[in-house]
């Protein structure tokens, strides 16, 4: 039997914050696969097309709090509205430079 490995989507409009944590994030055992969003509202238009493309829906989503166009919280208020939206877990991150 084959498993896939995790889906881990992050979205972070700072690409140098999206690295780092990829970075780590790839070193975790099973090297989950991760997919970075710089752009919430992009998230969130793949993940309203994710089941008429037959793409597979990540297994957790990290995102940041403070976004300019769309703040972590309100991406997470659009992700419940979705038919599968409160089957994804979310975990906000928070970072300064």
């Amino acid at each position: 039997m084959t498993t896939k490995t995790a889906l881990i989507w992050l979205i972070d409009d700072n690409e140098i914050d999206n690295f780092i944590a990829a970075s780590v994030i790839k070193r975790l055992p099973d090297s989950p696969e991760v997919i970075a969003f710089t752009d919430p509202q992009s998230a969130l238009t793949v993940l309203g097309n994710i089941l008429s493309n037959s793409l597979r829906l990540p297994n957790i989503i990290l995102l940041d709090v403070n976004m300019p166009k769309l703040s972590g919280f309100e991406f997470a208020d659009r992700l419940k509205e979705l038919p599968f939206g409160d089957t994804i877990p979310d975990i906000y991150m928070l970072s300064s430079s």
